[in-house]
């Protein structure tokens, strides 16, 4: 209801107007993002995204998703918490979340570059559509609906978990 999968689609569109760089984009993208979530949750949140973004281009969405799943591992390998066996990882060795960070980002950076130049020589014979950014309509949020959302109609702002108690207010409205 809040839109959010059209605005990143439309954003994304408008940002990267040819296949090849919605494909490089989105690996940047998705590869940053699951080090910084557990990548499932990546994959499963962008899938749509990409889906919608290559429609719009009128290109097959299926060379995006493929590059999605390869980003998403890549990019997983970069921190603990981009999978769970990066955890354990971390755990066994006993690895601070800094030193992991250190050890890996260059390995999965190098990795990413790798991965984006082997995607776009794959998936090279694809049509070579082109949006020009002024024909993609600019989704917007509808920011009371995002509110109610994030807040709830009767949940204070996130100050009031900081403030409230100081205060003697409850923290969840009743």
């Amino acid at each position: 209801r809040a839109n959010v999968f059209e605005v990143i689609a439309s954003r994304m569109a408008r940002r990267f107007t040819t296949p090849p760089r919605l494909l490089v984009g989105s690996m940047v993208v998705v590869a940053v993002l699951s080090a910084l979530v557990l990548n499932d949750a990546v994959v499963l949140l962008f899938t749509p995204v990409l889906v919608r973004a290559a429609r719009g281009m009128g290109v097959s969405p299926f060379p995006f998703l493929a590059a999605e799943a390869f980003a998403a591992n890549l990019g997983s390998a970069a921190t603990p918490i981009g999978n769970p066996q990066n955890a354990a990882i971390a755990l066994a060795r006993d690895l601070s979340f800094v030193d992991f960070v250190v050890a890996l980002v260059p390995l999965a950076a190098v990795c990413l570059a790798i991965g984006i130049g082997v995607c776009l020589v794959a998936f090279r014979k694809q049509p070579r559509a082109h949006v020009h950014p002024a024909d993609v309509p600019l989704a917007r949020l509808p920011r009371p609906l995002l509110a109610t959302v994030a807040f709830g109609p009767r949940r204070p702002p996130p100050g009031g978990f900081l403030l409230g108690p100081a205060f003697g207010l409850p923290v969840v409205a009743g």
